[in-house]
């Protein structure tokens, strides 16, 4: 009766806790993420960038909202001094075992700046883990 209790509130715990965080199965899928993200950039749409940017975010709770404020703050700050990102391209990625980095350039009107966008594979599929600019 134990064990079948424990397992019963582990699987509930699993599901909340570790089922909020959305997998991208593919590169297709990791390519539509992030261009559909840096749409969310390129219309000045930075709430929406990075509520979208959440969804798949491999962190939970505390640590999640550290990092969620700290991307929010990046990217207000990046805004209001450059202005609306006016374009993006793709620099490129490199594949280190299980972490995929994908880097992209944002034009600003008067300056250019990298960012690159931190994945981890996981056994269901790809989350993201880290942002850098």
């Amino acid at each position: 009766m134990k064990k079948v209790l424990l397992g019963l509130l582990f699987t509930v715990f699993s599901i909340t806790v570790f089922g909020q965080t959305k997998q991208l199965q593919s590169k297709k899928e990791i390519d539509s993420f992030c261009q559909t993200f840096l749409t969310h950039l390129k219309a000045n749409d930075v709430q929406n960038a990075t509520n979208y940017l959440m969804n798949y975010w491999i962190e939970h709770g505390t640590e999640k909202q550290r990092s969620k404020q700290s991307f929010v703050a990046y990217l207000q700050n990046i805004t209001k001094e450059n202005g609306r990102v006016i374009s993006y391209k793709y620099v490129g990625e490199k594949l280190d075992l299980d972490v995929l980095r994908r880097s992209y350039n944002l034009s600003f009107k008067n300056k250019l700046v990298e960012i690159t966008i931190w994945f981890n594979k996981t056994q269901k599929g790809w989350t993201v883990h880290g942002f850098n600019g």
